[in-house]
């Protein structure tokens, strides 16, 4: 009997160790995990954003090499002996801009007095240049201007803006030229941050001036104040609708192959949220660590 009790005992002792130790272990195991994962989340974010500006400042290099570009232009055109030379009739000068225009691909050009009048030049270019932001920072300055995006004449365009001088040092006219915005477009349109990534050209006062998709441009500014006001900046702003309408695209392409499936780097994107998404439509994750497995698991 007494050995029976003990051995009784003993069981009763092993099954309170077996307990006391797996709680201990699943509790440790679920400490670990929730670490695990509060690491996962910083160091991807933090990758991110690491990443994110690498590709503005690669970006933006790229834009300001074209920009440039465009103000070299203008500058050739204010070498024109004749442009600044007031006994030379508007007419001859207005020839030298048809040539220009031609041949630098302008959508337009022409010349303004102080008021911002127009004095000559292309029909399609303003009467008055008056009231916009770039003619106040021409006059300001004395210097070379770009303007902001703007549309006119069912066209995005760019325009530049330059003082020209007379022989005596005075203020001849300003001389402005207008570009196709597909300049930026082209560079916004080849940025690549991952899926429903997008890239913008933001002014001093955080307005959008800039976005790859043109016929949203004025929808997607309204949008964007909005969400400004609402979510203090920095932010990541996704396309959830942008992101499932390429994912039933990219399924409906292969929908002659029965066993497709596709499989989306994490390291290109780890959001979870976007990685959910794609679930949705039987996306698999390609994970290359440990965090990215435990992103996809999530």
């Amino acid at each position: 009997m007494k050995k029976k009790q003990r051995k009784n005992k003993k069981q009763s002792i092993k099954q309170i160790i077996v307990v006391y130790v797996t709680s201990i272990s699943v509790s440790l195991g679920i400490v670990l995990t929730v670490l695990m994962i509060v690491a996962a989340f910083t160091s991807t974010s933090s990758v991110l954003h690491d990443s994110l500006r690498m590709a503005a400042g690669t970006s933006s290099q790229n834009i300001s090499s074209n920009l440039h570009l465009l103000t070299d232009r203008m500058d050739s055109l204010i070498q024109e002996v004749n442009l600044s030379n007031d006994f030379v009739p508007n007419e001859q000068k207005q020839q030298i801009l048809d040539k220009y225009e031609q041949r630098i691909e302008f959508v337009w050009i022409a010349a303004y007095d102080e008021s911002g009048k127009k004095l000559y030049g292309d029909e399609m270019g303003q009467d008055s240049i008056a009231e916009e932001e770039y003619f106040e920072d021409l006059v300001k300055t004395n210097n070379m201007t770009i303007g902001k995006p703007h549309y006119a004449d069912d066209i995005w365009q760019l325009s530049i803006g330059t003082p020209l001088y007379n022989d005596e040092g005075n203020l001849s006219c300003y001389l402005v030229g207008s570009y196709r915005y597909d300049l930026l477009n082209d560079v916004l349109s080849n940025i690549n941050i991952g899926a429903g990534g997008l890239a913008y050209l933001v002014d001093g006062s955080g307005n959008i001036i800039a976005d790859k998709y043109v016929a949203d441009m004025e929808k997607k500014w309204d949008r964007m104040q909005e969400i400004v006001k609402k979510y203090p900046t920095p932010f990541h702003l996704y396309d959830e609708r942008g992101l499932r309408s390429n994912a039933r695209a990219l399924y409906k392409a292969f929908a002659w192959n029965p066993g497709f499936k596709e499989y989306f780097a994490v390291k290109a994107t780890p959001n979870p949220f976007i990685l959910n998404i794609l679930k949705e439509y039987d996306c698999g994750c390609d994970c290359a660590s440990l965090t990215e497995l435990m992103l996809a698991d999530s």
